[in-house]
């Protein structure tokens, strides 16, 4: 029989036993990880997976029986979720998708960066692909591309060639043509899988560095990655600009990009 509410209230562990808890959750198997955390009191779970963090709700997203997935992400907090969720690549969340309801799945979508969602939803089968376009809001119009155009030009007093559709933009320093990347990813991350992407990307016959600027949060293995491909020989650089107050950090970079 399972036990009452007074019962299941005396089972939450305590503060200190919380700690001791969140540890085997994060050494476990993933499928065993998000076992623990669904047998935790319904009320007590949001607060585990926001104190478990963004990796480990990705990694326990994975590993959870297929059949308890929408259950594991109805409990997700809604902070929490966009950072979750940029951890995974589209063939996960592809994957993910059909095993969710409707409703789930439109959060999900909802909760991408743009152009993940839509490399999402090119995923998908036709089926869940138009149910998922049906429901999801219109996207709201963002001015990130143009302000950060905007500051590039304040940086450096010209941009040279602009392609509006890969959010890139070219400038010079000091005569030397620099490509701008920008990301406009708020409430995501922004780590080395973006990195290379965005190095294999350029055409490095036509520029000598490249600056990626974002509003994502970078990732804290983000510096080791850059200094990677720095010493393979790929002058970049990844500045977080949300507004005018890191015109400062563009301008040092851009011209310690071509020191």
């Amino acid at each position: 029989m399972p036990p009452d509410g007074r019962e299941r209230a005396e089972q939450a562990p305590s503060p200190v036993a919380g700690h001791d808890l969140l540890d085997r959750i994060v050494r476990a198997p993933a499928d065993d990880a998000a076992a623990m955390v669904l047998e935790l009191p319904p009320p007590i779970i949001p607060t585990a997976l926001d104190a478990l963090g963004p990796r480990e709700v990705a990694r326990m997203l994975l590993g959870v029986r297929a059949d308890r997935v929408d259950e594991l992400f109805g409990y997700i907090p809604a902070p929490l979720l966009p950072a979750a969720l940029a951890l995974l690549s589209v063939p996960q969340l592809a994957e993910l998708v059909p095993l969710v309801t409707v409703e789930s799945a439109v959060r999900l979508v909802a909760h991408l960066a743009p152009e993940t969602a839509a490399a999402l939803l090119l995923e998908l089968p036709t089926q869940y692909r138009q149910v998922l376009r049906d429901r999801l809001p219109p996207p709201t119009p963002s001015d990130y591309q143009q302000r950060v155009e905007q500051a590039v030009r304040r940086a450096t007093g010209r941009v040279t060639s602009t392609d509006p559709r890969g959010g890139v933009v070219v400038t010079e320093v000091f005569g030397r043509p620099i490509q701008v990347v920008i990301r406009d990813r708020p409430g995501a991350t922004f780590g080395a899988e973006d990195l290379v992407a965005v190095i294999g990307a350029t055409d490095w016959r036509r520029v000598v560095g490249v600056v990626v600027l974002t509003n994502a949060v970078l990732d804290v293995a983000l510096p080791a990655a850059v200094r990677e491909a720095r010493y393979r020989g790929y002058v970049v650089e990844v500045v977080a600009w949300q507004d005018e107050r890191d015109d400062g950090t563009l301008k040092r970079t851009l011209v310690r990009l071509v020191a």
